[in-house]
Formats: structure tokens, C-alpha cells, sequence
């Protein structure tokens, strides 16, 4: 088993609440509630996806872990410009814990075969001095 590492470049999106709308008599449920943002949602997605699958094929990772795992994630957000320099860190949304979920669901069956295998996990979220995105780091336990 292999610990791994990966910078995904983009601004994190969060994995929002899901919404439900019946269609023809059934239940259908999407990832939140405007068009625009289930895009963005779903490009940085695809991109920790892709970068995490790139990594996997690079490292010869045989299959995803199915054991503990420890995961450590920076998310480096925008500064807006209303921001002060002197404050490093966003106290603001977009939630870590959502950030987080769609990074632990895009890494499902490419680094670990369930999410529910995080069992430790360091997060941290700042204000990106260059290039916004995350830092994602793992280690089977």
C-alpha cells in the first residue's frame, strides 16, 4: 500500500446539499440547487479525480486501499479583495466539511475503496498566496 500526494490546481468547490425534484412520478436528486454551481461542483470533481487516477496509474497503485487511511487536505481559497493581508485564513464559507466531502468522494474507488476508510483526517483552509486549489496527502495506516 502506497501513501500518495497530489495538488489539484482550480478553486475548491463544496459538495452541497442534495435537492429533490419528482420527474414523471419519480424522485431525482442533484447536487444543489442552481445549474451553475452543480458545473463548478462537477468540474473539481473530475479534476481531483483525474488527478488522483493519474497518480494511481504513476505509482502502480494495484488497487485502492481497503484499509485505514489517514488523510491530511490544505484547501487554498481566493482572497477576496476585501480581505486584509494580515488574515490568513477564510472564517467564512464555503464549509471545510463540505470541501472535504467532495474530495473524499472523488477520491472513492481511486485511492480507497470507501470513504468510510478515513479514519483520521487534518484539514486546513487559507487564503491561496498563488494559485488556489488543494494539497491532498495520504497514508494507509
Amino acid at each position: 500500500m502506497a501513501s500518495g500526494r497530489i495538488l489539484v490546481l482550480g478553486i475548491p468547490q463544496p459538495q452541497g446539499n442534495k435537492t429533490a425534484f419528482v420527474v414523471k412520478g419519480r424522485a431525482v436528486l442533484v447536487e444543489g440547487r442552481r445549474k451553475e454551481s452543480r458545473a463548478s461542483f462537477q468540474s473539481w470533481r473530475q479534476a481531483v479525480a483525474h488527478e488522483a487516477a493519474a497518480w494511481a496509474k504513476l505509482s502502480g497503485l494495484p488497487a485502492p486501499i481497503d484499509g485505514p487511511v489517514r488523510m491530511d487536505v490544505t484547501f487554498s481559497l481566493p482572497r477576496p479583495k476585501s480581505a486584509p493581508k494580515r488574515v490568513l485564513h477564510p472564517a467564512a464559507r464555503p464549509d471545510v466539511d463540505k470541501l472535504l466531502r467532495a474530495v473524499l468522494d472523488s477520491l472513492t474507488g481511486i485511492v480507497f475503496t470507501d470513504d468510510a476508510r478515513v479514519v483520521k483526517c487534518n484539514v486546513e483552509k487559507k487564503f491561496a498566496t498563488t494559485t488556489p486549489g488543494a494539497e491532498i496527502s495520504w497514508q494507509p495506516l
